[in-house]
C-alpha cells in the first residue's frame, strides 16, 4: 500500500470524515501501528486529509486523555477520490419547507379572489 499516493483513501471509501485510532487504523490497512502513523501524517502533509484531535476525561483518574482523532477529507482529497464539491440532494425537511410556502401562497391568492 505504501506505493500509492493517497495512501489512506482506503479508510474514507464510504464517509468523508471518521473517527478512529491509529491502533485502528493499522487493523483496518493491515500494517503495523507505526506505518499507519506514518502514512497519515504523510497524507496530512500532501493536504488529503486533516486531523482534529480529541480528548475524554478518563473515568477512574478523572484526567484528560488523548482520544480518537477525528480525520476529515479536504478538497484535495475529494477531488482525488472523484467526489468533487456535488450539491447534496434536498432534504425532505427543505422540500417539505418549499410546499407549506407553496400552500399559503396558493390560500392567500385565492383569498384575494374572493374579496
Amino acid at each position: 500500500m505504501a506505493t500509492t499516493q493517497f495512501w489512506s483513501q482506503k479508510l474514507f471509501e464510504r464517509r468523508d470524515s471518521l473517527k478512529i485510532s491509529y491502533d485502528g487504523v493499522a487493523r483496518k490497512c493491515n500494517v503495523s501501528e507505526r506505518s499507519a502513523k506514518y502514512y497519515i501524517k504523510r497524507d496530512i502533509d500532501a493536504g488529503y486529509i486533516s486531523r482534529k484531535k480529541s480528548q475524554y476525561c478518563h473515568p477512574i483518574f478523572k484526567r484528560l486523555c488523548d482520544g480518537k482523532n477525528i480525520y476529515f477529507l479536504t478538497k484535495k482529497g475529494k477531488s482525488y477520490l472523484g467526489r468533487g464539491d456535488k450539491q447534496s440532494p434536498p432534504s425532505s425537511f427543505s422540500l417539505n419547507n418549499n410546499r407549506k410556502v407553496m400552500y399559503d401562497l396558493h390560500l392567500s391568492l385565492s383569498q384575494l379572489d374572493v374579496d
